[in-house]
């Protein structure tokens, strides 16, 4: 399967990730079923995609900031698909990808990252999606790179990092419990210095949370979580 993103129009983007038959875990029939078990149609061997890093850059933050309008257009199964694929770093062209493409100013990625807060507080929040809302973060930080890229990667990097960490750290003042747990569990994957003041301002604000949250809260500071 061949297909070219470089040229396409935002709603032809959208069918391009969403719009498809659904592999069988994504089905109600099937919940328990691990995500990557069977194949997906970006599984497969002879996909192919040509695909302009800034104009993906540019539809994920429009995706991420206009994300309830997802739900008139596709079905459940077909956006929880979707989003596996958008945060997974492997796949070509997905946010993930783009998001650590070292040859897009970091301007528009951090953009990109700042649009998430939509996606997870209004969208996230309210619409079953199995594991992959919460799995988006672990998934997004696994793509760090480690080694040295352009000249400025170590700056970009931080930068990134930085704005992965306000964002989720917005999310932690969020109504919805699923949200905030969500964000204690990408807060989780993030080697960032803040990280355990913010959680512990969090555990003090919020006297009420039960004890399961709290030790779910300590775990994420200590980077225990899977």
């Amino acid at each position: 399967m061949y297909y070219d993103l470089r040229t396409i129009c935002y709603e032809g983007f959208l069918d391009f990730i969403f719009d498809h038959p659904v592999a069988a875990q994504f089905l109600g029939t099937n919940r328990n079923v691990d995500p990557h078990s069977t194949a997906c149609w970006y599984d497969a061997v002879d996909l192919d995609i040509d695909f302009d890093p800034a104009r993906n850059c540019e539809y994920f933050a429009l995706l991420f900031c206009d994300s309830l309008e997802l739900k008139k257009r596709y079905s459940r199964s077909q956006l929880e698909q979707g989003f596996w694929w958008m945060q997974t770093s492997f796949n070509d062209g997905s946010a993930a990808d783009v998001l650590w493409t070292d040859s897009l100013p970091v301007e528009r990625r951090v953009a990109m990252v700042e649009a998430m807060y939509f996606l997870c507080s209004e969208f996230f929040a309210a619409m079953p999606l199995g594991r992959a809302p919460h799995m988006w973060w672990e998934n997004l930080a696994s793509g760090i790179p480690g080694h040295v890229g352009g000249p400025n990667w170590w700056a970009d990097r931080q930068r990134i990092e930085n704005a992965m960490f306000q964002t989720l750290a917005k999310l932690l003042e969020r109504d919805a419990e699923n949200c905030r747990i969500d964000a204690l569990h990408g807060l989780n994957h993030l080697a960032h210095p803040g990280k355990e003041p913010l959680i512990r301002e969090y555990l003090a604000r919020h006297a009420w949370l039960d004890e399961e949250h709290r030790l779910y809260a300590e775990r994420a500071i200590a980077g225990a979580l899977l």
